[in-house]
Protein backbone atom coordinates (compact mmCIF):
# COMPACT_ATOMS: atom_id res chain seq x y z
CA UNK A 1 0.00 0.00 0.00
CA UNK A 2 1.46 3.43 -0.94
CA UNK A 3 2.38 5.65 2.00
CA UNK A 4 -0.21 8.29 1.02
CA UNK A 5 -2.96 5.67 1.25
CA UNK A 6 -1.61 4.47 4.60
CA UNK A 7 -1.63 8.05 5.94
CA UNK A 8 -5.16 8.61 4.65
CA UNK A 9 -6.32 5.31 6.15
CA UNK A 10 -4.68 6.14 9.48
CA UNK A 11 -6.33 9.58 9.48
CA UNK A 12 -9.73 8.04 8.72
CA UNK A 13 -9.32 5.50 11.54
CA UNK A 14 -8.27 8.27 13.91
CA UNK A 15 -11.39 10.30 13.02
CA UNK A 16 -13.61 7.23 13.57
CA UNK A 17 -11.96 6.59 16.93
CA UNK A 18 -12.45 10.23 17.95
CA UNK A 19 -16.14 10.17 16.98
CA UNK A 20 -16.62 6.92 18.90
CA UNK A 21 -14.87 8.41 21.93
CA UNK A 22 -16.97 11.61 21.81
CA UNK A 23 -20.11 9.54 21.45
CA UNK A 24 -19.80 8.60 25.11
CA UNK A 25 -20.40 4.90 24.59
CA UNK A 26 -19.53 4.32 28.24
CA UNK A 27 -16.69 2.04 27.25
CA UNK A 28 -13.70 2.00 29.54
CA UNK A 29 -11.45 1.92 26.50
CA UNK A 30 -10.34 5.52 26.11
CA UNK A 31 -8.86 6.00 22.69
CA UNK A 32 -7.97 3.31 20.21
CA UNK A 33 -5.81 3.20 17.16
CA UNK A 34 -5.28 0.44 14.69
CA UNK A 35 -1.66 -0.65 14.51
CA UNK A 36 0.04 -1.93 11.38
CA UNK A 37 -1.20 -5.47 12.08
CA UNK A 38 -4.83 -4.27 12.28
CA UNK A 39 -5.15 -5.19 15.95
CA UNK A 40 -7.14 -2.74 18.04
CA UNK A 41 -4.90 -1.40 20.79
CA UNK A 42 -5.42 1.46 23.21
CA UNK A 43 -2.95 4.27 22.73
CA UNK A 44 -1.78 4.06 26.34
CA UNK A 45 -0.99 0.33 25.94
CA UNK A 46 1.05 1.06 22.83
CA UNK A 47 3.01 3.71 24.73
CA UNK A 48 3.65 1.30 27.62
CA UNK A 49 4.84 -1.40 25.21
CA UNK A 50 7.17 1.07 23.50
CA UNK A 51 8.60 2.14 26.86
CA UNK A 52 9.20 -1.51 27.75
CA UNK A 53 10.93 -2.12 24.40
CA UNK A 54 13.12 0.95 24.90
CA UNK A 55 13.98 -0.18 28.43
CA UNK A 56 15.19 -3.57 27.20
CA UNK A 57 17.01 -2.17 24.18
CA UNK A 58 18.77 0.64 26.06
CA UNK A 59 19.21 -1.25 29.37
CA UNK A 60 17.83 1.60 31.44
CA UNK A 61 14.67 2.40 33.40
CA UNK A 62 11.60 3.40 31.37
CA UNK A 63 11.54 6.95 32.79
CA UNK A 64 15.09 7.48 31.48
CA UNK A 65 14.22 6.67 27.85
CA UNK A 66 13.93 9.18 25.03
CA UNK A 67 10.30 8.08 24.57
CA UNK A 68 9.52 9.06 28.17
CA UNK A 69 11.20 12.44 27.61
CA UNK A 70 9.13 13.06 24.48
CA UNK A 71 5.93 12.14 26.33
CA UNK A 72 6.76 14.57 29.13
CA UNK A 73 7.57 17.32 26.63
CA UNK A 74 4.26 16.70 24.84
CA UNK A 75 2.36 16.96 28.10
CA UNK A 76 4.09 20.22 29.01
CA UNK A 77 3.50 21.75 25.57
CA UNK A 78 -0.24 20.98 25.41
CA UNK A 79 -1.30 24.45 24.20
CA UNK A 80 1.22 24.35 21.35
CA UNK A 81 0.02 20.92 20.24
CA UNK A 82 -3.62 21.99 20.34
CA UNK A 83 -2.77 24.87 17.98
CA UNK A 84 -0.58 22.70 15.74
CA UNK A 85 -3.37 20.11 15.44
CA UNK A 86 -5.80 22.90 14.65
CA UNK A 87 -3.57 24.22 11.88
CA UNK A 88 -3.28 20.73 10.40
CA UNK A 89 -7.06 20.30 10.59
CA UNK A 90 -7.71 23.53 8.70
CA UNK A 91 -5.05 22.69 6.10
CA UNK A 92 -6.79 19.35 5.52
CA UNK A 93 -10.17 21.08 5.23
CA UNK A 94 -9.04 23.85 2.90
CA UNK A 95 -6.21 22.12 1.06
CA UNK A 96 -4.40 25.47 1.31
CA UNK A 97 -1.32 25.40 3.56
CA UNK A 98 -0.09 28.68 2.04
CA UNK A 99 -3.14 30.51 3.43
CA UNK A 100 -3.01 28.80 6.83
CA UNK A 101 0.75 28.83 7.58
CA UNK A 102 2.39 30.59 4.63
CA UNK A 103 4.07 27.45 3.30
CA UNK A 104 4.18 23.69 3.49
CA UNK A 105 6.83 22.84 6.06
CA UNK A 106 6.48 21.73 9.66
CA UNK A 107 8.94 24.49 10.57
CA UNK A 108 6.54 27.09 9.18
CA UNK A 109 3.63 25.47 11.05
CA UNK A 110 5.70 25.56 14.25
CA UNK A 111 6.38 29.29 13.83
CA UNK A 112 2.73 30.11 13.04
CA UNK A 113 1.49 28.06 16.01
CA UNK A 114 3.68 30.17 18.28
CA UNK A 115 2.40 33.37 16.64
CA UNK A 116 -1.15 32.38 17.68
CA UNK A 117 0.00 31.57 21.21
CA UNK A 118 2.12 34.73 21.51
CA UNK A 119 -0.91 36.80 20.46
CA UNK A 120 -2.75 35.38 23.46
CA UNK A 121 -5.38 33.51 21.47
CA UNK A 122 -7.05 30.60 23.26
CA UNK A 123 -5.55 27.49 21.59
CA UNK A 124 -9.01 25.92 21.32
CA UNK A 125 -10.25 28.90 19.29
CA UNK A 126 -7.58 28.97 16.57
CA UNK A 127 -9.56 26.69 14.24
CA UNK A 128 -12.63 28.87 14.75
CA UNK A 129 -10.72 32.03 13.83
CA UNK A 130 -9.36 30.35 10.71
CA UNK A 131 -12.82 29.05 9.72
CA UNK A 132 -14.12 32.59 10.21
CA UNK A 133 -11.47 33.73 7.70
CA UNK A 134 -8.94 35.28 10.08
CA UNK A 135 -5.44 34.11 9.17
CA UNK A 136 -3.65 36.77 11.27
CA UNK A 137 -3.28 36.15 15.03
CA UNK A 138 -2.87 39.90 15.70
CA UNK A 139 -6.17 40.61 13.93
CA UNK A 140 -7.82 37.86 15.98
CA UNK A 141 -6.41 39.48 19.14
CA UNK A 142 -7.84 42.87 18.13
CA UNK A 143 -11.27 41.28 17.62
CA UNK A 144 -11.04 39.53 21.00
CA UNK A 145 -10.25 42.90 22.59
CA UNK A 146 -13.39 44.30 20.96
CA UNK A 147 -15.46 41.46 22.43
CA UNK A 148 -15.72 39.17 19.40
CA UNK A 149 -15.11 35.45 19.39
CA UNK A 150 -15.03 32.99 16.51
CA UNK A 151 -18.22 31.36 17.78
CA UNK A 152 -20.05 34.60 17.06
CA UNK A 153 -18.61 34.79 13.55
CA UNK A 154 -19.33 31.29 12.20
CA UNK A 155 -22.46 29.17 11.94
CA UNK A 156 -22.97 25.62 13.20
CA UNK A 157 -21.31 24.26 10.05
CA UNK A 158 -18.19 26.39 10.57
CA UNK A 159 -19.05 28.82 7.77
CA UNK A 160 -18.64 32.60 8.17
CA UNK A 161 -21.87 34.42 9.11
CA UNK A 162 -20.89 37.89 7.95
CA UNK A 163 -19.48 38.93 4.58
CA UNK A 164 -18.22 42.36 3.55
CA UNK A 165 -16.78 43.88 0.41
CA UNK A 166 -13.04 43.32 0.10
CA UNK A 167 -10.45 45.49 -1.67
CA UNK A 168 -11.22 43.89 -5.05
CA UNK A 169 -14.97 44.34 -4.69
CA UNK A 170 -15.55 40.66 -3.94
CA UNK A 171 -17.34 39.58 -0.80
CA UNK A 172 -14.99 38.20 1.86
CA UNK A 173 -15.64 36.89 5.37
CA UNK A 174 -15.76 39.65 7.98
CA UNK A 175 -12.80 38.26 9.95
CA UNK A 176 -10.74 38.05 6.76
CA UNK A 177 -11.48 41.71 6.06
CA UNK A 178 -10.06 42.55 9.50
CA UNK A 179 -7.00 40.33 8.92
CA UNK A 180 -6.44 41.93 5.50
CA UNK A 181 -6.75 45.42 7.10
CA UNK A 182 -9.80 46.38 4.98
CA UNK A 183 -11.82 47.14 8.11
CA UNK A 184 -11.01 47.56 11.79
CA UNK A 185 -12.07 45.26 14.60
CA UNK A 186 -14.39 48.04 15.77
CA UNK A 187 -16.11 48.12 12.38
CA UNK A 188 -16.43 44.34 12.53
CA UNK A 189 -18.26 44.64 15.86
CA UNK A 190 -20.74 47.10 14.31
CA UNK A 191 -21.44 44.64 11.48
CA UNK A 192 -22.06 41.79 13.92
CA UNK A 193 -24.32 44.00 16.07
CA UNK A 194 -26.38 44.99 13.01
CA UNK A 195 -26.81 41.32 12.09
CA UNK A 196 -27.90 40.33 15.58
CA UNK A 197 -30.39 43.23 15.76
CA UNK A 198 -31.97 42.16 12.47
CA UNK A 199 -32.22 38.52 13.63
Amino acid sequence: MPSSQMCGRAHEELMIARRAHRGGSGSSERFTLTNSLDRRTTCSKRVARQLDRDTKKLRCDWWETETASVIMDLARARAFHVVLCGLAEIIRETGDPLWVIGGTTATQAHAVAWEWLDAGIDPREVTGWLRAGCWDPRAARSMVEEGLSPLGLIDDDGEPLDWVEGSTGDLVPLAMAVADLHITAGQAVKTVVRRTLVA
